[in-house]
């Protein structure tokens, strides 16, 4: 499956921008301070959940690479299905190698609502969230959504709840 936009992505979000900022639309969000969130991650880096993976080429990675994404679930249970994905068994011994932290936001955070900002970009929000294939864009776009905001709010292809990428 590839997935594309019609137009030049840079340009398409900056339009799409502009009308939020005439309150045309609305496809960003606060997430305010005090929110938690839970991250499933490899090792424990030090007892830090605040780890951001250099080594990450996932959907929300920057196509550039100047920063890495954290991944952030609103439930424990999310942040194992998004961190297992589609494993069958889950052996007694990923609980011993891996780390589960709950972090709390500092500070507000605007970031897109990709619900909201699919159908502005005339895609549609679960090809969005499809497999892997679809990296190319979901990077780019990525990208430039790092241009104007704090990261992205998206649904979980495992449990339909939500998610960041920071």
């Amino acid at each position: 499956m590839t997935l594309e936009c019609e137009g030049d992505l840079h340009d398409r979000l900056n339009d799409i921008m502009h009308l939020e900022d005439q309150g045309e639309i609305e496809v960003t969000k606060i997430i305010p301070a005090g929110t938690g969130y839970y991250k499933l991650q490899a090792e424990y880096h030090g007892g830090n959940g605040v780890y951001f993976n250099p080594e990450s080429n996932n959907r929300f990675s920057l196509s550039e690479q100047s920063k890495w994404p954290m991944y952030l679930a609103d439930s424990p249970h999310t942040a194992c299905s998004e961190f297992f994905q589609d494993e069958e068994f889950i052996d007694r011994s990923d609980f011993e190698t891996n780390c589960m932290a709950e972090i709390t936001i500092e500070r507000p955070l605007k970031v897109f609502d990709l619900t909201r900002l699919g159908p502005h970009l005339r895609l549609p929000v679960g090809d969005l969230m499809a497999p892997k294939a679809t990296y190319p864009l979901t990077q780019e776009l990525a990208t430039e959504m790092a241009q104007h905001a704090d990261g992205v709010e998206y649904l979980s292809r495992h449990t339909g709840k939500p998610c960041l990428a920071i």
